[in-house]
């Protein structure tokens, strides 16, 4: 994406926001499931962290049932994000705040899949609109 590439770019030196100024839109948050989903899909993630050598899964492929947010972390975000252009995965989605109406804490260890249904579904019945 343009703003990761400007993350990047030589002597350019963006900021990062807080935290309240990064909540991520339904319509992002999508965006970012169906690309993890094309992903482990095609076979392209397979785990290689520290972690997944000390519980024997290292070199495995991820399976978009199983793949969590520790994984997408891991396996994506810090390899797409080097830790010298360090940032929020909103802050490569969105060059504006985007402050939050709901928060909504999860755990990282369920499968992302299932995060996303629970959202789609609370979307669903409280009446949200998608953007």
């Amino acid at each position: 994406p343009d703003l990761l590439r400007k993350r990047r770019s030589n002597g350019h030196c963006l900021l990062n926001r807080h935290p309240r100024e990064n909540g991520i839109t339904f319509v992002q948050l999508h965006a970012m499931k169906e690309f993890v989903k094309r992903m482990c899909k095609s076979g392209v993630l397979c785990h290689s962290s520290e972690f997944s050598k000390q519980n024997d899964t290292f070199g495995e492929r991820i399976k978009w049932t199983e793949i969590n947010m520790h994984a997408i972390n891991n396996e994506i975000i810090t390899k797409m994000i080097p830790k010298e252009n360090s940032c929020s995965w909103v802050e490569i989605c969105s060059a504006k705040p985007q402050k939050p109406k709901v928060f909504v804490s999860h755990d990282w260890s369920e499968p992302f899949r299932d995060f996303g249904k629970a959202i789609d579904l609370y979307k669903a019945s409280s009446g949200i609109s998608i953007h």
